[in-house]
């Protein structure tokens, strides 16, 4: 069951699953659609779209490389200097990966608030 939440979160926060809630909100609340039809449609939602993330098989990755220079970490943010960052994009529902070099790019990373509000509960 947790591993069903955290799948869904993964897809819920989306605009196409936003939309289809405010829909439902919209029909639900002028009485042109039952609540229980509404979650009912929801819930064909998240069957489809499991099963669509369960048939891809392999996930994207991404890969970076490069030659740290200096870094920090300040309010929750690493702040990486580097040099010849080189990224590499795999995706195999995508057409074959993307391959760059920055020369000298900054990276910064951050921790997402609501995945931090998930594992503190």
């Amino acid at each position: 069951m947790a591993e069903e939440g955290k799948a869904t979160s993964l897809y819920r926060n989306c605009k196409l699953c936003d939309s289809l809630i405010d829909t439902l909100d919209e029909l639900i609340g002028t009485d042109r659609l039952p609540p229980e039809m509404g979650l009912k449609v929801l819930e064909k939602y998240d069957e489809v779209v499991l099963a669509q993330m369960d048939a891809r098989g392999d996930e994207p990755k991404a890969t970076i490389k490069g030659k740290v220079e200096s870094y920090g970490f300040v309010d929750n943010v690493w702040k990486f200097r580097t040099t010849e960052l080189s990224l590499k994009i795999q995706n195999p529902a995508a057409p074959p990966g993307l391959d760059m070099t920055i020369k000298e790019p900054l990276l910064m990373v951050c921790q997402d608030v609501r995945a931090r509000q998930e594992s503190d509960e």
